[in-house]
């Protein structure tokens, strides 16, 4: 994802008008000034292009502007998202000053100026520094500009007069002046309605290359991040965050990713990235201590709860050494000064908004445990006293601290309550807050059975993970409420662990098999499908179906015996080597989800139909037995996609795509399988889960960049391996003998399985 730039500059040659120098004419002093002429198509084309890309910029002139038409709106728009603007400041033009005094006006940093040699700066602008070329030999500075470009983007450095002149100024968020097509939001909608995380990953790619770009990856990344789809989340943000290492959306989203992948140093870095900038937004302030809150908590959480995992293990639940060991572990957790470190960051997020109804409920949950293990061990308590602090004063203050911090957030769930009623809407995460909140403040266990029955109801199921761990550290630490006997809490938190539902196993890891060939059709014979001789094979010759289906099969026990049994296999349903590869799966018993580009009948008659009627015969057993599974296993579920998945109900790409070069509806039928291959292996364990892309095609076309050819360089910069059934030789021969000799070799030698190497 390359940064852009805006490039304000005169164009053509131009005269320039060098200072003035004085002189003695006629024993008078005049000045006498000399003009110098610059050739400013030459000085782009030798200088700022190549400069600009050697750092891999994209470029916009005011030229390409006007040769577009709407110059005025298309002007202010790329001065105002560019991510550099470079303004030769050579000529004293009008147009040149106003340009830069738009950017100047809105933008505060990454405006760089250049000039020739031997010219005079004007006088509103003498102060800032420039970048110096020689216009007669532009050609040799091309160096040093990308550099001193290099230099400025990675600095923080204000460069614009008018916020250095107006510091409490703001600078406006590029992102508002750029608007995503709103059939691509569209569509971004829909795969999060529909939990289809590979869909998201597809969009996130196509996305790449257009003005609007980076606001379509926020729009995809929040909802993977909403849909829990960690993977595909990371990639995104981290793909924001790679452009603008600064951006306080992206930081603090990848500083919950992290932590949530147990990377806590960089969940810190993240967040420190974002703390350090001047945010004036209160809210944003708030959601950041928020969120150091929650890292200083998982960092308690580690201090000492590996301990109870060892001790469970080693010691039968009940036995003495058990309760002795255990009680240690809680004296251990009541020691760490992360845990008063946690609740003051989580009650200072609170103060700071008291919207933030969850850093509230954090900074309660930790408070009452804080408490319920003072008064459990009063020596260590006191020993943790602060000079002159009085322990029993401290303690009577943090249960003055409970009663204001339940009122608090009492009266801010019910005023969330009654918004969401008025809007007849449903938030699953206030569902959940409101249970974990009755189960710390209720007298009745039914009471919080029931709100944690209502909140399964709509908690997808990585939310009830996530409270079953929360209730657990009540168990583990033997929390009582400090300051409300009638307060049962270890009774309402076992009612609560008995409403949330078991968590399921975990997803097994195996090979998952992504497959793509060759089509067949009977109407082209091998030797005109060929063209000329030693022209790539288009088509898989009729001939050749029971060798195909032979190295398939063979190619599939390769994967089986080097990485285990096949979880699934990933293919579409076109004629010819795709069906052949679901034919072969149903043999093997392996079973196979089917990708189509269209719905059954249309694509029937755009893939199958040409090849015949046997091939229509054979797709429609394929798709009758995968429907069939989806009826009997129920497919739609939090973690698995379709047995059965339809791309598009028409030939023609989505408005917003048709600009895309060289992009047809079936390379994005590939594409697509890909990236739900790719989530497949983090659902089922990215560490653990191979993923291999078997390719039946004529090895000779990845030379030529075909469809094939792009979907193994993608697979390939993603990490996965890619296998090839070379079948460039199958249509030489018009007879394949049963034997599987193919001409008079042994296929089992010459199948053409190869490893394609990694780039």
């Amino acid at each position: 994802m390359p940064l852009t730039a805006f490039i304000i500059r005169p164009f053509g040659t131009k005269d320039v008008l060098l200072p003035g120098k004085e002189d003695v004419v006629d024993g008078a002093k005049v000045r006498v000034s000399k003009l110098m002429k610059v050739n400013f198509d030459e000085v782009h084309q030798k200088l700022i292009g190549p400069a600009l890309g050697r750092l891999h910029i994209a470029a916009n002139t005011t030229e390409a502007v006007i040769e577009a038409g709407n110059i005025r709106e298309d002007m202010f728009h790329l001065l105002m998202t560019a991510d550099l603007v470079v303004a030769d400041m050579t000529l004293h033009n009008p147009n040149v000053f106003y340009e830069l005094g738009i950017r100047h006006a809105f933008r505060d940093k990454y405006t760089f100026l250049i000039r020739s040699e031997g010219n005079d700066d004007p006088f509103d602008l003498k102060t800032d520094r420039y970048f110096h070329y020689n216009h007669e030999r532009p050609g040799e500075s091309v160096e040093r500009l990308s550099q001193a470009i290099r230099a400025t983007l990675a600095s923080e450095r204000t460069d614009s007069p008018v916020f250095r002149l107006l510091p409490k100024m703001r600078a406006e968020d590029r992102s508002r002046f750029i608007a995503v097509p709103r059939d691509f939001l569209e569509d971004v909608e829909r795969a999060k309605k529909h939990r289809r995380g590979g869909d998201l990953r597809l969009l996130a790619h196509e996305s790449a290359g257009f003005l609007w770009e980076v606001e379509a990856l926020r729009e995809i990344g929040r909802a993977q991040f909403e849909l829990n789809f960690m993977g595909g989340a990371r990639t995104t943000w981290e793909e924001i965050a790679r452009r603008y290492p600064n951006d306080v959306e992206a930081n603090m989203v990848l500083s919950t990713i992290y932590q949530r992948v147990s990377d806590g140093t960089r969940s810190e870095q993240a967040l420190a990235r974002v703390t350090k900038l001047s945010i004036p937004d209160v809210n944003v302030v708030a959601e950041i201590r928020g969120l150091i809150g929650r890292n200083l908590k998982s960092k308690w959480i580690e201090s000492w709860y590996p301990q109870i995992k060892e001790v469970r293990q080693k010691y039968g639940v009940g036995s003495p050494d058990f309760v002795l060991k255990m009680t240690g572990v809680r004296e251990r957790a009541l020691r760490s000064p992360l845990l008063r470190k946690a609740r003051e960051a989580y009650a200072e997020a609170f103060r700071g908004n008291l919207n933030h109804t969850y850093a509230g409920l954090s900074a309660l949950s930790l408070l009452v445990m804080e408490v319920s293990l003072a008064r459990e061990f009063p020596a260590v308590w006191k020993l943790m006293a602060n000079r002159g602090e009085d322990p029993a004063a401290t303690l009577k203050s943090l249960c003055e601290e409970i009663e204001h911090l339940t009122a608090a957030l009492a009266y801010a769930i019910e005023a969330e309550r009654e918004r969401l009623t008025a809007k007849n809407c449903i938030d699953f995460w206030f569902e959940t807050m409101e249970a974990a909140f009755l189960c710390l403040t209720a007298e009745s266990k039914e009471k919080v059975a029931q709100s944690y029955l209502e909140a399964m109801l709509w908690a997808p199921r990585y939310a009830e993970a996530s409270m079953r761990r929360a209730l657990w550290l009540y168990v583990d630490l033997e929390t009582k409420h400090p300051h409300h006997p009638t307060v049962d809490l270890q009774a309402n938190v076992k009612a609560a662990l008995e409403v949330i539902r078991r968590e399921e196993g975990k997803k097994e890891s195996g090979n998952i098999i992504m497959f793509v060939g060759l089509r067949m059709d009977e109407r082209v014979g091998s030797d005109e499908q060929r063209g000329q001789a030693g022209a790539p094979m288009r088509f898989l010759p009729h001939q050749c179906m029971e060798t195909a289906k032979r190295a398939i099969h063979r190619a599939i026990e390769r994967e089986r015996t080097n990485h285990g049994e096949v979880l699934f296999g990933m293919a579409a349903g076109a004629n010819g080597s795709d069906l052949l590869f679901h034919e072969v799966c149903d043999d093997l018993q392996i079973k196979t989800r089917l990708y189509l580009a269209l719905p059954k009948d249309q694509y029937i008659g755009e893939y199958v139909a040409p090849a015949g009627t046997d091939w229509v015969e054979k797709f429609n057993t394929i798709y009758r037995i995968r429907k069939a599974e989806c009826r009997m296993v129920n497919a739609v579920d939090s973690d698995s996609e379709l047995i059965v998945s339809v791309l598009s109900d028409s030939m023609e790409l989505p408005r917003w795509l048709q600009s895309k070069p060289s992009y047809t509806v079936g390379k994005r039928n590939a594409v697509w399988m890909l990236q739900h291959a790719m989530v497949q292996r983090h659902i089922h364990d990215a560490e653990g889960t191979n993923v291999t892309l078997m390719v039946l095609w004529d090895r000779r076309e990845i030379d030529a960049k075909g469809s094939m050819a792009d979907l193994v360089e993608l697979a390939q910069k993603n990490g996965i391996k890619v296998v090839h059934i070379d079948c460039s030789e199958w249509g030489k021969s018009s007879v394949v003998p049963a034997g599987g000799e193919v001409n008079g070799t042994d296929h089992d030698h010459t199948s053409g399985l190869e490893l394609v190497p990694m780039p």
